[in-house]
């Protein structure tokens, strides 16, 4: 997956989050373990593990 691809893939992400009032943090600060498997599932396209980590780090905004 090429860079454009990825942030693109971030932005759509984002919008839908904030359409359902949903946050997601895919940028915690010094979490090498989200970083790891965010770059696994968006470029070796291993969407198992890029879905488990989205409904592990999702948020109702109420939540908050």
């Amino acid at each position: 997956m090429q860079r454009r691809e990825r942030t693109n893939t971030k932005r759509v992400i984002k919008t839908v989050g904030i359409a359902k009032r949903l946050d997601l943090n895919l940028n915690p600060p010094d979490s090498k373990s989200v970083y790891e498997r965010y770059m696994k599932g968006t470029i070796e396209s291993d969407l198992r593990t890029l879905t488990e980590l989205i409904f592990e780090l999702i948020e109702t905004v109420n939540e908050k």
